[in-house]
């Protein structure tokens, strides 16, 4: 027997309705009290679940009421006196709204978009071909690099993940592949930068077991954010010149280079 959060609600057999999508549950119930406990009645309605079975679980967030319609339950009351009228008993059309427990690894939006960086070459080796005369640094000239920035979010995540921390600031350590575009971009190239994690708390029960927004931007160098641009380089990328750096005779990353978990 279903316990409605009072000893004075009793739910009208028949009247329990389902509905769903891959987003939400919405459920409808009748239900019944005492007309003079109806506001104790709503009270622990407020803050009972709807019963779920166990098997729901992996799949639909805890439902709470979102509303309750009040009427009287098949009584007209009495014709005797038409200034006080009593009645016996309340119908209470109960509706209950429950989130779908996403796979979040599964379920993001996402957004590229192309970002433009200027860049100086160094006058190194740069002669002017009128008269030869060596570039100056303030002639040097400048160029747009293109790059690349993927804004993804999670939706539906039960805790933030811990890598949204630990990856602050790092690049890949191996090839990625960008699962929407089948592009696989090279180790080195993306820069992790957490931007987000929302959750919404109230005092409303419904939101007792509330969850995360998650989002990220992942940010393409094509010559990799542990590569530098180096004139007289023998390393030549994409007609850029490139080099990289050692410390103690090691190789220094300005962005340490760690594994995504993720597509």
């Amino acid at each position: 027997m279903t316990n409605w959060g009072s000893p004075y609600v009793f739910e009208v057999p028949g009247s329990r309705t389902e509905s769903y999508n891959r987003k939400e549950m919405t459920a409808k119930v009748t239900l019944t009290c005492p007309w003079d406990n109806r506001f104790e009645a709503m009270d622990a309605i407020h803050t009972t679940k709807y019963p779920f079975p166990s098997s729901a679980a992996p799949y639909l967030h805890p439902a709470y009421p979102k509303a309750i319609d009040v009427s009287v339950w098949e009584e007209k009351g009495s014709d005797i006196d038409v200034h006080e009228v009593s009645y016996t008993l309340a119908k209470l059309e109960v509706t209950y709204h429950a989130l779908a427990r996403f796979n979040w690894d599964k379920s993001f939006s996402q957004t590229i978009s192309p970002v433009l960086q200027m860049r100086r070459l160094p006058s190194w080796g740069f002669f002017w071909d009128s008269d030869d005369s060596p570039v100056l640094d303030e002639e040097s000239p400048a160029m747009f690099a293109v790059q690349v920035k993927i804004t993804r979010q999670y939706s539906g995540v039960p805790d933030v993940p811990q890598w949204f921390w630990d990856l602050a600031g790092c690049v890949n350590n191996a090839p990625w592949r960008e699962r929407h575009t089948n592009s696989l971009l090279a180790k080195g190239t993306l820069l992790f930068i957490p931007a987000s994690a929302t959750k919404i708390q109230t005092m409303n029960p419904e939101e007792r077991d509330s969850i995360w927004d998650v989002s990220f931007d992942l940010m393409w160098n094509p010559i990799g954010w542990n590569s530098f641009m180096r004139q007289n380089s023998i390393s030549v990328l994409s007609g850029i010149r490139i080099d990289s750096m050692t410390f103690d005779n090691r190789p220094y990353y300005l962005y340490p280079e760690k594994s995504f978990p993720f597509e």
